[in-house]
């Protein structure tokens, strides 16, 4: 042998023909036990493997998703930077359109009192 299995000492005492066909028969039952067994371990490696690949999938689409909300935030923060830098120049020109305002009811008031004759 190479080394790599373990070599049992030879038996003294010679086995029967039968005997030691009994021995085989219950030797190859147990690699048969053995092979079913990593058969049933393969299996469940296998189902194991296709749920960590869904995962992996859904992982993929949830990092997809997450990167597209973010491109959508950075340009709504960019809406929202300008209009913040606008804000006091439409303050003020609001104020202008407040104060036109007032300016032309206070011309119209007066106008319409010179008119209608209130003094």
């Amino acid at each position: 042998m190479n080394g790599r299995y373990r070599q049992d000492p030879p038996d003294p005492t010679p086995m029967s023909t039968d005997a030691y066909i009994q021995l085989m028969a219950s030797e190859m039952q147990r690699m048969r036990s053995d092979v079913a067994e990593m058969k049933a371990a393969f299996k469940e490696i296998s189902v194991t493997l296709s749920k960590i690949a869904l995962v992996e999938e859904r992982q993929t689409h949830m990092a997809a998703s997450v990167e597209r909300a973010f491109k959508e935030i950075e340009k709504v923060q960019a809406r929202l930077d300008k209009l913040e830098q606008a804000a006091p120049i439409t303050q003020r020109t609001n104020r202008w359109v407040e104060m036109g305002l007032i300016g032309a009811l206070g011309a119209a008031a007066s106008w319409a009192a010179s008119h209608w004759g209130v003094k």
